[in-house]
């Protein structure tokens, strides 16, 4: 029988956090290289512009990271995770993935591995 390998991916203004559920009480945060939030302030298309373009490669490191899961949860108190999650709808390598998004508040990282705990006990 196949492990189902389970995701978090906490997304916030400056940061993101991938914590892998290990077992049912038990979960491990992971670093993606390369992966950062960019806070630029929006004044001109040329920002704009650079600011897309940075957020692309950005999900597309964490898309490449989250092709090995059965599940992942979108977590945190942006609207980012809402891109993320068309962007992976619109590939069909990721139509097998059970992916589910939740808006919360700022988080600790104890309260962010506290969430993923109790997700996916509940899933």
């Amino acid at each position: 029988m196949e492990t189902v390998k389970k995701l978090g991916i906490w997304m916030c203004h400056n940061s993101i956090h991938l914590i892998e559920s290990v077992s049912p009480a038990a979960c491990e945060l992971k670093p993606i290289d390369g992966i950062e939030k960019h806070n630029i302030a929006l004044h001109d298309a040329a920002l704009q512009n650079e600011a897309f373009h940075q957020q692309t490669e950005s999900f597309k490191k964490m898309a490449t990271t989250i092709q090995g899961y059965h599940e992942v949860v979108l977590f945190g108190p942006v609207d980012s995770k809402i891109e993320f999650l068309k962007f992976l709808k619109a590939d069909q390598r990721f139509e097998h993935i059970k992916i589910d998004i939740k808006q919360t508040q700022i988080m600790s990282e104890d309260q962010q591995e506290a969430f993923i705990e109790n997700h996916f006990s509940t899933h």
